[in-house]
């Protein structure tokens, strides 16, 4: 039974190239820092120039956001999306106008086109903190001796 199943499984599958072929959202690059605008490419996955033309990209709603469980900033609404051309490569650009403030910054992408709807969770670092406090002029440095001298010879 479990090896029919399979089989029908597999059957469908391959007889459906369009689901094997579907638009899909990549990895986030991120091009801007804290306290700069919001600038990030998002790689799209097997775009047609159909899929392309049709792309429809936004922040998803805020009762998406509630049924994640996610807070929606009130500056993501400042977000646009885009589709554009990187380095060779069809990428949704993502910028705002205004400068971020806020280190993290998640993203809840709603792509949609005449074949599909996509969701996807973006988590981005804006200018990472540093984990190593700098030293200050009164704190000094531990500088070890020089030259050892020999322990005093037992009598």
């Amino acid at each position: 039974m479990k090896r029919a199943v399979r089989s029908v499984l597999m059957m469908s599958a391959l007889m459906s190239p369009a689901a094997v072929l579907a638009l899909g959202l990549g990895e986030i690059r991120l091009n801007s820092a804290l306290n700069e605008p919001f600038d990030a490419e998002i790689e799209l996955v097997a775009a047609t120039p159909e899929d392309l033309a049709a792309l429809r990209a936004s922040l998803a709603s805020n009762d998406i956001f509630n049924r994640y469980g996610l807070d929606r900033p009130a500056y993501l609404t400042e977000f646009n999306f885009r589709v554009a051309r990187s380095n060779g490569k069809d990428v949704l650009k993502v910028t705002s106008r205004d400068a971020v403030t806020e280190p993290f910054v998640t993203l809840l992408v709603e792509a949609n086109w005449p074949r599909g709807n996509l969701l996807r969770e973006y988590t981005v670092l804006l200018d990472p903190p540093l984990y190593a406090p700098a030293m200050t002029g009164s704190e000094s440095a531990v500088v070890a001796p020089a030259e050892a001298t020999p322990p005093p010879a037992a009598m």
